[in-house]
């Protein structure tokens, strides 16, 4: 009988990763080849920029800058991209989600279809720092690793 693989992406704004579970007391393992860092911000990404004219002394404003929410998004639709992908070719049965509030608000956007189907459960919660041994106990409400 194949073991029940839930996998359990660990999330923040600029890091991610996945590591699986293959059953009852069997802890937790990274994936290999999941794992993602966010493209690296500009400085001051988020202040609209002003330029100045080239006769007189106005300024004017420059289109707004690619801000953070929209980097958090990209970075979400990334990763959500990667494990549909793994999803249709059945490599996990079920998925749970972990991320700071505004990083797990941008994957539940872009989580869609049947890998909507396969999260288990969420947790707003930012585990990136929180070693691989130490996960089992806090998702133990969620997952008997």
């Amino acid at each position: 009988m194949k073991p029940n693989i839930t996998w359990v992406l660990v999330a923040n704004a600029s890091t991610a990763q996945i590591v699986a579970n293959h059953g009852p007391g069997k802890g937790f393992v990274a994936v290999s080849d999941r794992t993602w860092t966010a493209e690296p911000g500009l400085p001051h990404a988020d202040r609209q920029g002003v330029s100045h004219s080239s006769r007189g002394a106005s300024l004017h404003r420059m289109a707004p800058p690619h801000s953070t929410e929209t980097a958090e998004a990209d970075f979400a639709k990334m990763i959500t991209a990667t494990l549909s992908k793994d999803c249709r070719d059945a490599a996990f049965d079920q998925l749970v989600v972990t991320a700071g509030p505004r990083m797990l608000g941008a994957l539940r956007q872009a989580i869609t279809g049947q890998l909507r189907d396969k999260v288990m459960a969420e947790r707003a919660k930012d585990l990136t720092h929180i070693a691989i041994e130490d996960l089992p106990a806090h998702l133990a409400d969620v997952i008997a690793a």
